[in-house]
């Protein structure tokens, strides 16, 4: 008698059944991947814009004094705009400021200014002790956040929370 070898089709429906499983189990982690680094890319960039605020610190001893956005906005660089000069220029790596990870981008919703364009927000505070200023942008997943808090209403002292709209906010 010769015995058949191979598998039945229960087992192969079982196999099947796993692997649909975990896939569907690592699905939503391998598609957010990509978000998930332009999130911590934005980080990084909030980091280096501290060093050049840090850099000019060093240079004039203040930050400078007016709000503005920080960025690269479809080849236009935007600085915070000091006595109608760009004064962070030359802090930046090749003298442009960070361009936001994913191009250029608008974000829909409550975001207003800066973030809403994909770039960082300056709020200069110069309260010694306190807070000398406030950083900011509009993290693209949600609760990939330190706040959601509107950093334009923090700089006026009315924090309003906007659901939905999430901001990765540095004060120093």
């Amino acid at each position: 008698m010769k015995t058949k070898k191979g598998f039945t089709l229960i087992e192969l429906l079982i196999v099947i059944a796993i692997i649909g499983i975990l896939s569907a189990a690592l699905l939503p982690t391998i598609l957010n991947a990509p978000a998930r680094g332009r999130d911590a890319a934005r980080t990084g960039q909030l980091n280096s814009i501290v060093a050049a605020l840090e850099a000019y610190n060093s240079d004039f001893g203040k930050y400078p004094q007016a709000d503005g956005c920080i960025g690269d906005e479809g080849g236009e660089t935007v600085f915070v705009d000091d006595t109608s000069a760009s004064v962070l220029g030359n802090y930046f790596a090749g003298g442009t400021p960070p361009q936001d990870p994913s191009g250029d981008r608008t974000i829909t919703g409550e975001a207003t200014g800066c973030p809403a364009m994909g770039l960082y927000y300056y709020h200069y505070v110069g309260e010694v002790g306190v807070a000398e200023y406030i950083l900011s942008t509009v993290m693209e997943l949600e609760n990939n956040n330190n706040s959601d808090t509107d950093p334009t209403s923090i700089a006026a002292g009315t924090p309003v929370v906007y659901g939905g709209t999430d901001y990765y906010i540095l004060v120093k």
